[in-house]
């Protein structure tokens, strides 16, 4: 296959994400001339025109990243984070638990916030994201950006508000709070990702 244009990430999490892989496949089938690859993790491997890979290591996932016109991630911090250290502003679709995608709805509450900031794009239905990808493959600069990272000091103590944010409106904060504290650096995280409420039931 071509250098894909399109990169999808569905993430690492045991949960399939039909719901977006198949809008992947369907996207595959719109833009036969587009090299567009899923990151398809624990779902099943793509159908028809879409390549796919179960798992990769970070760099070159980053590298695809840096290539692509439009990358297309799940909700997870860690995806968020590694598009835009990879220089793009990812079209970010939320695993819904509602739909078996997740165990809770930490995902529904972090995107909007990385959305409001710039960070992100929230895409809710697969017009949305039929829109979105087009303004993407039409002019490829739609969703670059300068690269965000987690250190040095001011673009960690930027994301560092971002996650107090997220944990405010977050229904499952203890599960937030833990991932989160993983990305930042010890310097920055803020008092409530370090000291999680306990939530019964959330593991």
């Amino acid at each position: 296959m071509n250098a894909p244009r399109i990169v999808v990430s569905l993430g690492t999490d045991v949960h399939p994400f039909e719901r977006l892989l198949g809008w992947a496949e369907s996207l595959a089938e719109r833009l036969p001339e587009v090299a567009l690859l899923v990151q398809h993790g624990a779902s099943r491997a793509p159908v028809g025109r879409a390549a796919g890979i179960r798992a990769t290591d970070r760099d070159t996932l980053l590298g695809w990243y840096r290539g692509a016109d439009v990358v297309i991630t799940q909700g997870g911090p860690g995806s968020i984070l590694d598009a835009r250290e990879a220089g793009k502003i990812p079209l970010v679709v939320p695993r819904d638990p509602a739909l078996g995608e997740h165990v809770d709805g930490h995902q529904q509450a972090f995107v909007p916030v990385m959305a409001k900031a710039g960070e992100a794009v929230l895409v809710e239905t697969f017009s949305d994201l039929v829109r979105l990808v087009d303004e993407g493959i039409a002019d490829p600069q739609r969703f670059r950006a300068p690269v965000r990272r987690a250190d040095p000091a001011p673009a960690a103590a930027a994301l560092s508000r971002l996650v107090t944010a997220a944990l405010s409106a977050a229904p499952e904060r203890g599960r937030l709070a833990r991932r989160l504290r993983l990305l930042l650096p010890s310097g920055h995280r803020p008092a409530a990702a370090l000291t999680p409420p306990h939530t019964e039931g959330v593991s």
